[in-house]
């Protein structure tokens, strides 16, 4: 009984925390300043549908108009949401940041709790581009990542000029492939 075990070698090794590479250390570089006004654009659109149905609740409901309380109460926490979000939209807006390694994609966002992604080429099962009416007209576009553990999407980075995020998907899908092409002996 003649067994052929070919063994490789295979290492572990431990990293001291010094021999980690530091994520605060790469340059991020943020999202274009364009895409500040498709988000508020795309609130005031929502916002002012909802304003319109509050008129009409203030005709069309006759118990609604004659409740004072009511009416101001509604208009108040109407005109409170709007303000909060435009304040969140301000914040947000510059923390969002995204860089492009050599392996991975990173991505910071958030406001009070801000995290930061970082996706590996070799996870992404593939990426898409999307636009909305309003993101078109400043020739921005989202860029999603998707990996096949994901639901929706792993990672959107939003507000990029739609050349560079057509090239981006370029890129990764190029890369994607030179990492599960077969190597050849």
């Amino acid at each position: 009984m003649n067994q052929n075990i070919t063994t490789t070698s295979f290492e572990n090794l431990q990293l001291q925390f010094h021999q980690i590479p530091v994520i605060q250390q790469v340059a991020l570089q943020p999202i274009q300043s364009k895409y500040k006004k498709v988000m508020i654009y795309s609130w005031i659109i929502v916002y002012s549908i909802l304003y319109s149905i509050l008129i009409l609740l203030c005709f069309l409901v006759d118990d609604f108009i004659q409740n004072l309380p009511l009416v101001y109460g509604s208009f108040g926490a109407f005109f409170a949401i709007v303000l909060f979000t435009f304040l969140y939209i301000n914040i947000e807006f510059k923390n969002r940041s995204f860089a492009i390694r050599q392996h991975d994609v990173l991505y910071k966002s958030g406001w009070i709790f801000q995290k930061t992604e970082v996706l590996p080429f070799s996870k992404i099962q593939h990426c898409t581009l999307s636009q909305n009416v309003i993101a078109k007209k400043f020739n921005l576009a989202n860029i999603t990542f998707y990996t096949a553990a994901g639901h929706g999407g792993d990672i959107t980075i939003h507000g990029l000029i739609f050349e560079e995020a057509d090239q981006l998907k370029d890129f990764i899908t190029q890369q994607n492939k030179q990492l599960h092409e077969p190597k050849q002996s």
